[in-house]
C-alpha cells in the first residue's frame, strides 16, 4: 500500500472517489477537503489537476511530470464565444482581421482549441486576429512569432471591453453567466449546440481542458500507479453517471433525463473520455495545435508525455 495526495476538483464524476465510496487499489489517497465550485489542483500534490496546455508547455521545457489519461474537466468552446448583440459577425470565419478577447491568457485550452479549429476550417491563422488577454503566457512566444497579443491593463474587465466595442468577441468560461448580466452581448454562433454536435462527429473530439498530472519520479519509482489511478477514476465516473441515470432529481435540473438521452444520441454513452485507447487522437491533434501556434517548440509522442497505465 502506498499513501498519495490528491488534489482535484469537484465534478459528479470525480465525486464518487472524492468521498472515499471508491478507492484505487494499492493506494491510500490524501485528499483535499472538498471545496464546491473547484475545478482545479494544487501542484503540491502528488497527484493533481492542471490545465492540460499549461503543464505540456512546462513539459517540453522541463522533463519533471507525467500526466495521466484522465480528464476530469473538458469544455466545447463553440457556446463560449461571445459578440455584441449588434455584431454583424455570426461565424468563427468573421473572426478574421478582429480583436478577439481571451480569458486569462493566450494559451488557455478553449484558445487553443478555438484557433486549431478556425485554421483547419476556415484557413483563418492565429496572426489573422489580434488576441486580448489577462495576461502574459508562462513562456513566453517565439521573438519571430507574428502573432499580436496585448494585455488588458490591471483591473479592466474582458467582457466589459467586449460591450464598450473595444474588441469583437469574447472566449471565456464564464459565457453563460455574461449572457445573463449583459443583455448587450449575445454568443456568436447562432446554433452553437448543433455545431458542437458535428465538431464532435467530425473530430471526435470533446475539447480537454484539464488532466491530472503526477510527479514523473513517483510513476517511475512505482509505474502501477498510473493503471490504478485510471481504474479508480474510470469506476467513480460510471457510478456518478449511473446515480443520475436511477435519479433524475440528483441535479437542480429540470430536464434532467432529457438531457441525458440527448447526450447519448449526440455524443455516445460515455463523451468524459478517460484512457489512451480512447483519447490518444484527441491529444495528438492538440499537440499539433500547440507546435502551431508555437506554445510548444517541438511535437511531443504521447510515450513522452503520458504515465503508461496499461493501455496502449
Amino acid at each position: 500500500m502506498i499513501r498519495l495526495s490528491l488534489s482535484c476538483g469537484v465534478y459528479d464524476r470525480t465525486l464518487p472517489l472524492l468521498l472515499g465510496l471508491v478507492k484505487p487499489e494499492g493506494i491510500e489517497l490524501e485528499i483535499d477537503p472538498i471545496e464546491l465550485g473547484r475545478s482545479m489542483g494544487s501542484p503540491k500534490a502528488d497527484v493533481y489537476e492542471g490545465p492540460i496546455v499549461g503543464v505540456m508547455m512546462r513539459l517540453a521545457r522541463q522533463d519533471d511530470v507525467r500526466l495521466l489519461p484522465i480528464y476530469p474537466k473538458r469544455t466545447f468552446f463553440q457556446q463560449l464565444v461571445l459578440t455584441r448583440a449588434d455584431s454583424p459577425l455570426h461565424s468563427f470565419e468573421e473572426l478574421r482581421g478582429k480583436r478577439v478577447g481571451v480569458l486569462n491568457w493566450y494559451q488557455h485550452a478553449m484558445g487553443v482549441w478555438l484557433r486549431g479549429h478556425v485554421q483547419e476550417t476556415y484557413g483563418v491563422r492565429p496572426d489573422q486576429i489580434t488576441w486580448v488577454t489577462d495576461r502574459p503566457n508562462a513562456f513566453p512566444m517565439p521573438e519571430t512569432s507574428r502573432v499580436r497579443i496585448e494585455i488588458i491593463p490591471s483591473g479592466s474587465s474582458l467582457v466589459e471591453l467586449l460591450a464598450q466595442g473595444q474588441i469583437d468577441a469574447l472566449v471565456h468560461e464564464q459565457a453563460h453567466a455574461f449572457l445573463r448580466q449583459y443583455p448587450g452581448v449575445r454568443r456568436l454562433l447562432p446554433s452553437h449546440r448543433d455545431q458542437q454536435v458535428a465538431y464532435f462527429r467530425e473530430t471526435g473530439c470533446f475539447p480537454i481542458n484539464h488532466v491530472l498530472v503526477v510527479r514523473k519520479e513517483l510513476v517511475t519509482a512505482e509505474p502501477w500507479i498510473a493503471g490504478s489511478l485510471l481504474t479508480a477514476f474510470e469506476e467513480s465516473k460510471s457510478q456518478a453517471l449511473g446515480w443520475m441515470h436511477r435519479n433524475n432529481a440528483m441535479t437542480s435540473v429540470a430536464s434532467m433525463d432529457d438531457l441525458l438521452e440527448d447526450e447519448e444520441r449526440q455524443f455516445g454513452p460515455d463523451p468524459f473520455a478517460f484512457g489512451l485507447e480512447r483519447t490518444g487522437p484527441e491529444v495528438e491533434r492538440l499537440v499539433r495545435y500547440l507546435v502551431e501556434q508555437e506554445l510548444i517548440p517541438a511535437s511531443l509522442g504521447l510515450a513522452e508525455i503520458f504515465a503508461d497505465a496499461g493501455q496502449s
